[in-house]
């Protein structure tokens, strides 16, 4: 051919070059699903709406996935691996209402708050505790508590009891034994409560008089405000004289208050009127955690302690 050798032109398909763009937005795409849907952990903190209090063995569980499932510790905190972060996760604890929360919003914002529910399934929740005391006047002191439920998912009566014994005493010249049985929430429903009370106590003098008290009391609250309970009931007397063994009952008028005060504690206080006597109980508690440091003073007659101690409490799940 004249003016040279003449080029070689071989046309690629338009096809072909579609066929490499669509591989190559495939491969794309798959690269950021595989990078969007790789494991993550993540943190946080669950606590209750109300009082701001850490809330522990609360249940956190996968949506997706019922056996992926931790248990906040006991100061609230928990760690869970997942899918992904548009994994849903679901915060159940008793008494509460549960709540579920995208994994991506713990990566903003690590606290969880529950709102408090007024039906309780107490048979998901039992509380046992010990504690240690002393006194001014009788030194070494001890206690022991428990809340356990009876009724089940009721949505009249969720009913658990409590029961707490305490003794303070020298060993030598006196003791004061104490025995505290409560049925909470008798009547319940989403507006009021209803608690009963029986406290038994027991002033043993060496060589003076013997006071042997009973209360029956009822309390009504309202759950919506509902740190503030009234004791109202019956009381009855027993004094014994040990040294010439007389003996004499009196009946009267059980009178007490619990209050919650908000960041600061429980203040309790129960008074029996007797027409001889006046028996007087003030508790004051406060909470740290599974802690409770408390201070009591206890008066009937001759008989006036004042003691301090601490309790440690045990949850578990059934």
């Amino acid at each position: 051919m004249r003016g040279g050798a003449s080029k070689i032109v071989i046309p690629i398909p338009t096809e072909l070059n579609m066929h490499k763009k669509i591989l190559l937005s495939v491969s794309f795409i798959i690269f950021i699903s595989c990078f969007s849907n790789a494991q993550i952990t993540v943190s946080g903190e669950v606590l209750g709406k109300d009082d701001k209090l850490a809330l522990p063995a609360v249940s956190i569980t996968s949506m997706s996935d019922s056996t992926n499932t931790v248990v906040s510790s006991i100061d609230g905190h928990f760690t869970i691996t997942v899918k992904n972060k548009s994994e849903v996760l679901r915060f159940a604890f008793f008494g509460y209402l549960s709540k579920q929360v995208e994994a991506s919003a713990l990566l903003e914002n690590d606290k969880i708050y529950l709102i408090p529910d007024c039906i309780i399934d107490h048979w998901d929740f039992r509380k046992i505790g010990f504690g240690v005391s002393a006194g001014l006047e009788n030194f070494y002191g001890a206690s022991f508590h428990l809340i356990s439920p009876i009724i089940i998912d009721s949505r009249n009566s969720n009913l658990s009891l409590g029961e707490e014994i305490s003794f303070q005493g020298d060993l030598k010249n006196s003791y004061w034994v104490k025995s505290e049985f409560t049925a909470h929430n008798l009547i319940l429903n989403c507006n009021i409560g209803v608690d009963g009370k029986w406290v038994y106590n027991r002033v043993m003098f060496q060589n003076s008089n013997n006071f042997i008290s009973n209360s029956f009391t009822l309390s009504s609250y309202l759950l919506n405000n509902g740190k503030t309970e009234i004791y109202l009931g019956y009381a009855s007397l027993s004094k014994e004289n040990r040294q010439d063994s007389n003996t004499f009952k009196e009946n009267g008028l059980a009178l007490g208050m619990s209050n919650y005060i908000r960041s600061i504690g429980n203040l309790s206080v129960q008074t029996n009127f007797f027409k001889s006597y006046t028996e007087l109980d003030i508790t004051f508690e406060r909470y740290f955690k599974s802690l409770n440091v408390f201070m009591n003073y206890h008066g009937i007659g001759q008989f006036n302690e004042f003691r301090i101690g601490i309790k440690r409490d045990f949850w578990y799940r059934l």
